[in-house]
């Protein structure tokens, strides 16, 4: 639940229709500093969940941990998430949900993109985030970054690359360079794979990539 511990997650979404051979491939990683030092209580885990009312679906988080900021439902809904550090922090005294229980409600409850995104507007938010959406049924992608007051939505798209910082919102604070550099670099790995296509292979290579940018090394 503490924010820190996922303060360099990237995800990226190609669907089938322009990812040449393969089909649509829906990626996150979730760097976490705090996992440096705590390497033997953040433990990642796979949660599967079947409720008694709503879909069953799995999400990826750490020990201790109830709910995460990744997962995917048996409807083919999946969810991927990035912290926005260039939009004002969450309020800790305010009222509203926390993001891994709203991601928990869209894979609970959401069969479909707009499902998932009417479960956004309707919460209580609490924090900024984006958001990434895909429905493997039919081949959809949308991207929504949010706060307590606003949700924007950009649906219809064939590709999208996040990291921590606002696309779509108007940055309240400095964007941070890492962010923006793990954005360049994730976007020029990308580039190679236009013609044939990303396969799970090759995503899990790239969200394995260290090179960093502003150093060179």
């Amino acid at each position: 639940l503490c924010e820190d511990y996922v303060p360099g997650c990237v995800h990226f979404a190609v669907t089938s229709r322009a990812n040449g051979r393969n089909r649509l491939i829906h990626a996150a990683n979730e760097d976490s500093s705090l996992a440096l030092s705590l390497a033997d209580s953040l433990k990642r885990i796979v949660q599967f969940r079947k409720p008694s009312e709503g879909y069953r679906h799995v999400s990826f988080s750490v020990s201790g941990q109830l709910a995460g900021i990744n997962g995917t439902n048996e409807k083919g809904l999946s969810v991927s998430s990035t912290l926005l550090l260039d939009r004002a922090p969450r309020d800790v005294t305010a009222q509203g949900d926390i993001h891994p229980v709203l991601v928990k409600r869209m894979l609970q409850h959401a069969a479909t993109i707009p499902e998932a995104i009417a479960i956004l507007r309707e919460a209580r938010r609490n924090g900024a985030w984006s958001v990434c959406l895909s429905h493997y049924p039919t081949d959809s992608l949308c991207y929504i970054e949010y706060d307590r007051d606003e949700v924007v939505v950009r649906d219809n798209l064939t590709r999208l690359i996040g990291t921590n910082h606002a696309l779509l919102l108007k940055p309240t604070h400095p964007t941070p360079p890492h962010s923006v550099h793990r954005l360049e670099r994730l976007q020029d790995l990308l580039k190679k794979y236009e013609n044939d296509g990303i396969s799970s292979q090759s995503a899990e290579v790239l969200l394995r990539d260290q090179f960093d940018g502003r150093r060179q090394r």
